[in-house]
Order: structure tokens, then C-alpha cells, then sequence
């Protein structure tokens, strides 16, 4: 993954179809364009190049999608539920409603999850906690149960309180990557499998021009507004 894909995140992009749906109905919606991909097995070459060629990342994406099937996190990598088909319904982009002001109206707009165009979101947490995240994927996939779920693949950032000796008095809030160690794998970057639902919109996440493990929520550029 290229973190400087965040230095100039690209504006959220009008749509005629997902996002103007999605403004209408408050819900995000995914475009209605899908690649159906194998993410297990010896075909994986498509969904592999939609993660940035990066073998690691097909890897977490693999575990991130069995935990939101049913595993916990000790399941055995082979032992990971699978969907119904073995495979996942990719969407390029994903509409979603987006108000810059209380008050203003609600415009659809379009984010990406895909290779030099990852969105940064804001996303409903637990106890009504804010998390920001990087859209990875957005898809569709079907259980073993045959239901139908929208989803995205997102890589975190967590807040981070010491702020580096360049940037004291600097307001914005800090957030560098998480870093987690999943089962049977070196430590990395922590990645998820979220509901769509969960998204709250786009946010402008900025990275330091000094330091580039640190980054900067900057919550005066381009935010959906939320409860903080």
C-alpha cells in the first residue's frame, strides 16, 4: 500500500446512479457494476492487483472475511468460513449520502476503494466512538446461509496522543496506522471487513510532510459531518 495516495486525497466524486440513490435514501449503496473475484484458491491474480499487488494484503483480506463469517481470531487460516461461492462481488466505488453542514442538504457523492484511489471515511464505532479508516475494497459477498451482505475492506488508523516535537502545537487530531499481529502471521497493518452501513462518509486525512508515520485528521476540509 502506497500511503502517499493520502497526501492528495482525490474530492468525492458525483454519480448519477449509487450516490444520487443513496442521497435519497440515507443509506450507502454500492455502484452497481461488480467483478466477481476468487480470493481463495490459485485464482486470485484479479482481486490480488484490485489490493495493490500485494500478497499480504490478499492475505488479510482472506482472515478480515472469514472473521466477519463467523471465525474468531485464534481459526486456523484453513479453517476460515468461506462465502457461499468462494469468491467476492467487487464494486468500484460506493455512494453515499454527505452533508458538509447541519442544516445543508445531503448530496450523493462517490468514494473508490481501489489502487491510487483509496478514500479515507470516518466510521460508527463502538459507543458511539468515531474510528477513520482507508477503503481497501468495497464488495458484495453471499454466506453460507444465503444472505446477501455489502461490505468494505478498510485498514485503520488510531489516535495517537504524543504528538512529534515539529508538530506541538498543532490542533488537528494525530493518527498513525494501527498495527496488528494476526493468528500465523508477522505483525502488520490491521485491517477489517466492516458492514457498508457502518461508514459515516469521507474525511481529509493528511499526512506529515516531516514525519511519515504520522498522520493528521483535518476536520475543517471536506468532512460528512457526524455526532462530535
Amino acid at each position: 500500500m502506497v500511503a502517499s495516495s493520502l497526501l492528495v486525497p482525490l474530492p468525492p466524486a458525483k454519480s448519477r446512479s449509487a450516490a444520487q440513490k443513496a442521497a435519497e435514501t440515507g443509506k450507502p449503496q454500492l455502484t452497481g457494476s461488480k467483478v466477481d473475484m476468487a480470493y481463495d484458491g490459485s485464482d486470485v491474480s484479479a482481486l490480488e492487483q484490485r489490493l495493490g499487488n500485494d500478497a499480504r494484503m490478499l492475505q488479510l483480506f482472506h482472515r478480515a472475511l472469514g472473521t466477519a463469517l463467523g471465525a474468531n481470531e485464534a481459526c486456523d487460516f484453513a479453517e476460515l468460513p468461506k462465502t457461499s461461492t468462494g469468491t467476492v462481488k467487487v464494486a468500484s466505488g460506493l455512494g453515499i449520502a454527505h452533508q458538509l453542514h447541519r442544516g445543508s442538504v445531503h448530496e450523493g457523492v462517490t468514494l473508490h476503494g481501489i489502487e491510487s484511489h483509496f478514500h479515507c471515511v470516518k466510521v460508527r464505532g463502538s459507543g458511539e466512538q468515531t474510528w477513520y479508516a482507508q477503503l481497501l475494497l468495497l464488495f458484495a459477498y453471499t454466506d453460507a446461509n444465503g444472505y446477501d451482505h455489502d461490505a468494505a475492506f478498510v485498514r485503520w488508523f488510531k489516535a495517537f496522543g504524543r504528538r512529534p516535537k515539529h508538530a506541538t502545537s498543532c490542533k488537528l487530531k494525530l493518527l498513525k496506522w494501527e498495527v496488528h499481529k494476526p493468528r500465523g502471521m508477522q505483525p502488520g497493518p490491521r485491517t477489517d471487513v466492516i458492514k457498508l452501513n457502518q461508514i459515516i462518509g469521507p474525511c481529509y486525512i493528511q499526512q506529515d510532510p516531516v514525519n511519515a508515520d504520522f498522520f493528521y485528521y483535518n476536520h475543517w476540509i471536506g468532512n460528512t459531518i457526524d455526532s462530535e
